[in-house]
C-alpha cells in the first residue's frame, strides 16, 4: 500500500490533465448541423434552427421544436405535419440537396458536434481525491 502511495505521489505531476478517454461518434441516420458565418462554435451561432423530420417517406413534420421532451411536450413551438405526396417529394428533394451541399464546411461533423455537447474527461488530481481499494 505504501509503494502504491509513493508511486502515485511521484507520478502525480505526469498524470495531471491527461485525456483519459477518446470518444468517437457515428451517425445512425443522415443529419447536418449548420454553422453560421461567424464560426465561434457556440450553440447560439448555429444558422438553421428549423427541423425537418421525415418518417418512412410517408409523413413529414416541419417544426421549430427539438426532438427532446421539452421540445415536444413543454415549449411553445410550431409544427406542421403532412402526408401529402407532392409536398413530401419536394421536401425530400430539398433535404437531399442540403445533405449533398458542402456549404464550404459550414456544418459540424458528427464528432465535432458531439465534442461540443459532451466534454471528454481528463485526469485532474488537483481537484479530485483518488481512492484505491485492494
Amino acid at each position: 500500500m505504501i509503494f502504491m502511495y509513493l508511486m502515485l505521489k511521484n507520478n502525480k505531476k505526469n498524470m495531471e490533465k491527461i485525456q483519459i478517454y477518446n470518444y468517437s461518434y457515428e451517425q445512425t441516420f443522415p443529419f447536418k448541423v449548420f454553422k453560421s458565418k461567424k464560426t465561434t462554435g457556440k450553440v447560439d451561432d448555429y444558422l438553421i434552427h428549423s427541423k425537418i423530420y421525415i418518417i418512412d417517406d410517408k409523413t413529414i413534420f416541419l417544426s421549430s421544436s427539438n426532438f427532446t421532451e421539452s421540445g415536444m411536450n413543454h415549449n411553445i413551438e410550431t409544427m406542421i405535419k403532412t402526408h401529402d405526396k407532392e409536398a413530401i417529394s419536394k421536401i425530400n428533394s430539398f433535404f437531399d440537396s442540403l445533405l449533398a451541399e458542402d456549404f464550404g464546411k459550414t456544418y459540424f461533423t458528427t464528432n465535432e458536434l458531439a465534442k461540443t455537447l459532451y466534454q471528454e474527461p481528463i485526469n485532474d488530481y488537483q481537484n479530485k481525491k483518488v481512492c484505491f481499494f485492494f
